[in-house]
C-alpha cells in the first residue's frame, strides 16, 4: 500500500427550516514509502470559511531506531482562539526486546513543556517490563501564571499466558 485517501461530507436534515445543512468537511491522507508514512488528518468549517483542524504525524523507522512526530494545530468555533501543539518520539531497540525512548510534548501556543517521559521496556516470551519517569505539568486554577508540575515513576509488570487449556464438555 501506497496511499490510502478518505473524504467525507456530511449533511444534515433540519426540520425546522426544512433544508439540508453542510456539517464540516474532514478528508485524511496517509502516505507510505519505505520506512517513512506520512498522515494528514484535516476539518475544514463551510462556517469559518477556514480549516478548523489540521492534525500531521510523520514516522520514521530504520532497522531497530524510530523516530515520531505529531504535530496538530487547532481553532476554537466560539472562541476563533488557536491551540498548536507539537509532540516527538525517538527510541531504539539496543537488543532483542530491549528499548528505550524518549517523548516529548509541546504546547507551541503557549511555549510550555506539557510532558516529558523517559522509558525503558523489556519486552520477553513470557512476561514484559516498563519503567518510566514522567514530568508534567498539572492543569490547576491558579490566580497567576505559575506551573506546577508533577514527577512520577510508572513500573508495569506483564505477565504473558505460557499455555492455555481449552476444553468443551456437552451433555446429551
Amino acid at each position: 500500500q501506497f496511499i490510502n485517501y478518505k473524504i467525507s461530507q456530511l449533511y444534515t436534515y433540519n426540520n425546522l427550516i426544512k433544508s439540508y445543512q453542510k456539517d464540516d468537511l474532514t478528508q485524511s491522507i496517509s502516505l507510505y514509502y519505505g520506512n517513512f508514512r506520512f498522515s494528514n488528518d484535516l476539518s475544514y468549517s463551510y462556517d469559518l470559511n477556514k480549516v478548523i483542524q489540521s492534525a500531521t504525524t510523520v514516522d520514521y523507522k530504520y532497522d531497530k531506531s524510530f523516530f515520531k512526530v505529531y504535530h496538530k494545530h487547532k481553532k476554537d468555533k466560539v472562541t476563533l482562539n488557536n491551540q498548536e501543539d507539537l509532540v516527538y518520539t525517538i527510541g531504539f531497540e539496543f537488543d532483542k526486546g530491549y528499548r528505550l525512548s524518549y517523548k516529548e510534548e509541546l504546547d507551541l501556543s503557549n511555549d510550555i513543556t506539557k510532558r516529558k517521559e523517559y522509558r525503558f521496556g523489556i519486552d520477553q516470551k513470557c512476561w514484559a517490563f516498563n519503567l518510566q519517569y514522567t514530568d508534567s505539568f498539572i492543569a490547576s486554577a491558579k490566580i497567576d501564571d505559575s506551573i506546577t508540575r508533577q514527577d512520577v515513576i510508572y513500573l508495569e509488570f506483564n505477565f504473558k499466558e505460557l499455555y492455555k487449556i481449552d476444553h468443551q464438555y456437552k451433555s446429551n
